[in-house]
């Protein structure tokens, strides 16, 4: 990123702001032939040959990507740390299956916030899986299921997809 200098404020957004994300369509990192990114929107996604992203469903309101600025004064290093945790219900072969697939793999990820917005994780370094937790629950109530947190390094916060690229991509 360059040293340029501040050239403008931010205004407050009197916007309707909804938390939560609503979708998830992961895919291998090596299967992003190339990326047409400009100002942090994506206006474009190539993909190799036969490859797409696949949907991980999951129950609203029990999935989140967050994402931190990560700076070291004294090293002159910056980079956003990008986290989506996903959790999908009932354990099951299936599941458990598919999830083995995910591990030692790098990864890109389009998320699909509450707000309508579509962003790329992993758009340069890809995102592998951390963490695989599942759990049985104690009680009938209890959450039974696995709960998977990807990470990534990014040089930048994820940029956003233009909402007309993610159907060429499903």
């Amino acid at each position: 990123m360059s040293c340029s200098l501040i050239s403008a404020g931010i205004s407050r957004n009197c916007d309707n702001n909804v938390g939560g994300i609503t979708n998830i369509w992961i895919t291998d990192f090596s299967n992003i032939v190339s990326v047409t990114e400009s100002a942090g929107s994506i206006s474009a996604i190539t993909m190799a040959s036969g490859t797409i992203f696949y949907e991980y469903e999951f129950i609203k309101h029990t999935s989140t990507f967050s994402e931190k600025q990560t700076i070291s004064i004294e090293n002159g290093t910056a980079f956003a740390e990008q986290t989506v945790t996903l959790k999908l219900s009932k354990r099951q072969k299936s599941t458990r299956n598919n999830l083995l697939l995910l591990l030692h793999k790098e990864l890109a990820i389009v998320v699909l916030d509450s707000n309508g917005l579509y962003w790329f994780i992993g758009e340069t370094q890809g995102a592998n899986v951390s963490d695989i937790p599942s759990e049985s629950g104690t009680q009938a109530g209890d959450f039974n299921g696995y709960t998977i947190t990807f990470m990534g390094q990014e040089p930048t916060p994820a940029p956003e997809v233009a909402s007309g690229v993610i159907s060429a991509l499903i």
